[in-house]
């Protein structure tokens, strides 16, 4: 499998929790993930940065990304009687560049 195709496959399919109704849907954002990705580097909303040294040891490899705001959504479902569960949806910025992140290693 490509890693295009991990990638679409996990934003697409198993991004939103399963609590939240079936008309809302990230097929669309899977698909074209590779596209948004691209965009939002070129109008940076997020930047890449060199992970640098770790104080002993050699070069470390890699890098991180910064982001701004990025905090979850919590929406609150009715459960039995009173009670409410709560549950998240991260934001898509992270959500989608960890997902590109597993998919190419």
């Amino acid at each position: 499998m490509s890693p295009d195709t991990i990638r679409m496959a996990l934003l697409a399919n198993g991004y939103f929790p399963r609590e939240l109704p079936t008309a809302f849907t990230t097929s669309d954002f899977g698909k074209h993930s590779s596209a948004i990705i691209n965009e939002w580097q070129v109008n940076k909303v997020f930047a890449i940065k060199s992970a640098g040294k770790i104080k002993g040891k050699k070069k470390r490899n890699g890098y991180s990304f910064e982001l701004k705001d990025t905090e979850p959504e919590v929406i609150s479902k009715p459960k039995k009687g009173y009670e409410r569960r709560n549950f998240h949806i991260t934001h898509p910025v992270p959500q989608a560049l960890l997902f590109k992140e597993i998919s190419q290693n």
